[in-house]
């Protein structure tokens, strides 16, 4: 190596090195202002330094992703700004892609440690504060079921689609939920569809025929009775 590969003749301390042109480690954002012994701490010419970001960056690692996120650290950082994450795309580098209002929210909201691992993907993890202020777990935790990412306050579910339509004077009952279900659900909603189970007091049988009333009533009209039943007549 040539002193006036760097130095030059009028001072001594004036550096002509062009660390971009001259070798394979373009220095970008940051990196323009590192002093050469801040990376450089051996012999100049015959030690070779590793060009992979953790060879000095391993102690910010320590302190923020403690080694969980792996060694590729331009994967998701960039020379501008060590706290950045600019490179990182959630919706093609992670097995949860931000739809809807989820692509508005802060990383902090969802990944509280600096591990990014901690995150859970099921909606109530975030949203079981939403649902204590109106649903109380009456209708489980499966969110998705009829919320979407568009909106929180917008739902979109079809009754008509589960095992019990929603038919004849069950229709008024679309909008009103918490009519039929009314008892927190450990996740799933799971409701009895035996009409005794809401009609009981409406039985004016005591019990005495079960609480199959579908066998006999018609669901659009309860004091309707079907062809071949027998009704009791008062004495």
């Amino acid at each position: 190596i040539k002193c006036e590969t760097c130095h030059t003749a009028n001072e001594w301390k004036d550096i002509k090195f062009d660390h971009d042109k001259q070798t394979k480690y373009p220095l970008l954002g940051k990196h323009k202002k590192t002093k050469c012994t801040d990376c450089h701490k051996g012999d100049l010419y015959k030690d070779k330094l590793q060009q992979s970001c953790v060879s000095c960056h391993q102690k910010d690692d320590d302190k923020s992703h403690k080694g969980q996120e792996g060694k590729k650290c331009e994967t998701c950082h960039v020379e501008d700004d060590w706290k950045k994450a600019d490179k990182f795309n959630h919706n093609r580098m992670s097995t949860f892609p931000l739809l809807g209002r989820h692509a508005l929210v802060a990383c902090k909201k969802c990944h509280e440690g600096p591990t990014f691992k901690d995150a859970k993907s099921d909606c109530w993890s975030c949203h079981e504060k939403d649902d204590a202020d109106v649903h109380r777990r009456r209708l489980g935790t499966e969110c998705q079921v009829c919320h979407s990412t568009r909106s929180w306050a917008a739902w979109d579910f079809d009754h008509n689609k589960t095992n019990f339509k929603l038919d004849g004077p069950h229709k008024k009952t679309a909008n009103k939920c918490y009519a039929c279900h009314s008892k927190p659900m450990a996740k799933k909603v799971v409701t009895s569809t035996a009409c005794g189970s809401c009609h009981e007091r409406d039985d004016v049988h005591n019990g005495n025929f079960g609480d199959r009333c579908e066998r006999c009533h018609e669901g659009n009209d309860w004091k309707t009775v079907k062809m071949g039943v027998v009704v009791p007549q008062k004495k």
